[in-house]
């Protein structure tokens, strides 16, 4: 459900347009702080949280007694930094290293959360360092993992130019303010020739989603926790944010993990057997992961 389009004095980060309009739906599910909207740029489809909170205000957010609460209450419905691999992140390993022509080196993780990924990129043979803002995240990689993580963000740790071979971030780009300006960043901190990796969740156009609402004639429920995320992707959105920060694009998908194929309604199964090839195939799945190369001579990929 789109709403009433308007103009703002703030231009889009990605296009510089001013024109954007309230989409409600999105909003809903999201339930975004009180007076906050989620709002979709007319120039290129971007969608963000609208007005834009300060850095004082997301921080508060975070630590805010309604937020931990809710999250407590349904903490085995999410993904916050579990204490040993999940399988896929063996693959994810793999994944980078090929984007790298089989090499390993030194990898940064943004959002390292309690060291899991840092864990099995370090018993794969790499070279790893990492950053989290959580200092209970920050305590448990120290005691679970013995891995020390940098409590600071990107601009604060200082990293010198050309420092890694490969930058991850999982579910970390869609928390930032100005995330087209941290791209630019892991940029200029990667080596000629190195990789980002990064994962966000597809939160606009979800093909099961849509699918379901349509048939079942139910809307599409509300987030248990109201998610504190800032800004809201299309696979064509987080690709054209890559190349203005410079990167050459070696890989974009949707993937599903963890494919379920029960179901309470008649010929589920079937429907779902069908539906999952087709999500891959048109990009609408539950996550968007896109690999960026900054290409080996060093200069930025300024194609659109």
């Amino acid at each position: 459900m789109i709403e009433t389009s308007f103009k703002d004095q703030s231009s889009c980060i990605l296009c510089g347009s001013y024109d954007r309009c309230i989409d409600g739906e999105l909003t809903r599910i999201v339930q975004p702080w009180p007076t906050r909207k989620i709002v979709r740029c007319k120039g290129c489809s971007l969608e963000f949280l609208h007005p834009m909170p300060s850095q004082k205000e997301l921080y508060e957010f975070y630590v805010s007694d309604e937020f931990i609460k809710s999250y407590e209450k349904c903490a085995q419905q999410y993904v916050i930094g579990n204490d040993a691999p999940e399988s896929y992140v063996f693959d994810r390993i793999q994944q980078i290293e090929l984007a790298l022509d089989g090499r390993k080196g030194s990898i940064l993780d943004m959002g390292a959360a309690r060291g899991a990924f840092l864990s099995a990129a370090r018993s794969n043979g790499w070279c790893i360092s990492g950053i989290e803002l959580g200092s209970e995240a920050v305590q448990a990689a120290k005691s679970i993992h013995g891995i020390d993580l940098l409590q600071c963000d990107l601009e604060s740790a200082q990293f010198p130019a050309e420092s890694f071979d490969a930058v991850h971030m999982s579910h970390v780009l869609e928390h930032l303010l100005n995330p087209l300006e941290t791209l630019r960043l892991i940029f200029s901190i990667l080596k000629p020739g190195g990789v980002v990796f990064i994962e966000v969740p597809s939160e606009i156009r979800d093909l099961f989603s849509t699918i379901a609402t349509i048939t079942l004639r139910c809307p599409r429920p509300a987030y248990l926790v109201p998610a504190p995320h800032i800004f809201f992707f299309l696979p064509q959105t987080l690709r054209r944010m890559l190349r203005q920060a410079g990167f050459h694009m070696i890989h974009l998908s949707t993937p599903r993990r963890n494919k379920d194929f029960a179901s309470a309604i008649p010929f589920g199964r079937i429907a779902k057997s069908v539906l999952y090839p087709i999500e891959q195939l048109f990009r609408l799945g539950p996550l968007i992961v896109a690999i960026g190369r900054k290409q080996s001579n060093g200069a930025p990929n300024l194609a659109q």
